[in-house]
């Protein structure tokens, strides 16, 4: 009799419950904006992250009803996703120029970056950077341990012969992921319209840079003298692209200067016409 007891009073308890989950859906409902399952099924559905958010539904949600969100965010979508997404939200539509990852590093595990000691830790770079922020002598340069290949979606990065990170063009989407994995922010997001870049991350003068590294930048600014449209300019020790003044040259004349130590090159995986240097 006990049991009965508690499987009615149970059962009831439970039906009661449920009658007021029913009031409550009916009398609660919030209706959803249409336009949020549209922008959702334009995006990629990469569940990247790249646009800041948790993933496309979240975006979906905040481009349709908060106004200052842009709806150029998704960086794997594209201008032609931008574009699609603008419309439906119903916001003035934005250019973007698609950009890949490249990893800004010249001297490998092989050749060229000095190392100090041997690493026989875990293979992850986080992990490496926290003792003695690496073994090699540069302190921002790629440490070719994989954390960057391990976060991308696409299988886009991987660890080449000279024992650094590489980005496959054609593979890339875009994501950011692998930028910001990477604890040497040695990983730079390239536009497609860029046609020389500095393969190189090291701010210091030239004469310690060479001292860590043999293809590491000098600063000896040849690079900013040859450009006719003034895209190149020091930053520090550094020489930095303007990649929108860059991308109005037909062709890359800059490269036509030897640079020394061979750090100031055409973006790696772009179709750049190479130019004989003088």
């Amino acid at each position: 009799m006990n049991i009965l007891i508690a499987v009615l009073a149970l059962s009831g308890l439970g039906a009661l419950i449920g009658l007021l989950l029913a009031i409550a859906d009916k009398f609660l409902y919030v209706e959803e904006d249409p336009r949020i399952d549209l922008v959702e099924g334009v995006l990629p559905s990469g569940q990247c992250g790249a646009c800041g958010y948790a993933g496309c539904r979240q975006y979906a949600e905040k481009v349709v009803l908060e106004p200052g969100v842009s709806p150029a965010l998704c960086l794997p979508g594209g201008a032609d996703v931008a574009t699609e997404v603008a419309r439906i939200a119903g916001k003035e539509a934005e250019e973007m120029v698609p950009s890949r990852a490249v990893v800004a590093c010249g001297g490998g595990q092989v050749e060229g970056c000095h190392s100090l000691f041997a690493y026989e830790g875990i293979a992850d770079c986080r992990a490496a950077s926290l003792l003695t922020e690496g073994e090699k002598a540069c302190k921002w340069g790629c440490l070719g341990l994989g954390t960057c290949v391990a976060v991308c979606p696409e299988k886009a990065v991987f660890i080449n012969s000279r024992g650094i990170a590489e980005v496959k063009r054609d593979a890339c989407i875009g994501c950011g992921l692998c930028v910001r994995a990477c604890p040497k922010d040695v990983i730079v997001m390239v536009p497609e319209t860029a046609k020389t870049m500095v393969m190189c991350r090291n701010p210091e003068k030239g004469g310690e840079t060479r001292k860590a590294c043999d293809f590491g930048c000098i600063g000896c600014r040849l690079c900013t003298k040859a450009c006719p449209h003034g895209a190149v300019a020091m930053d520090g020790n550094l020489p930095l692209v303007d990649y929108a003044r860059c991308a109005v040259c037909p062709e890359p004349v800059c490269l036509e200067v030897k640079c020394k130590p061979g750090c100031f090159l055409p973006v790696p995986g772009l179709p750049v016409p190479m130019v004989a240097a003088a």
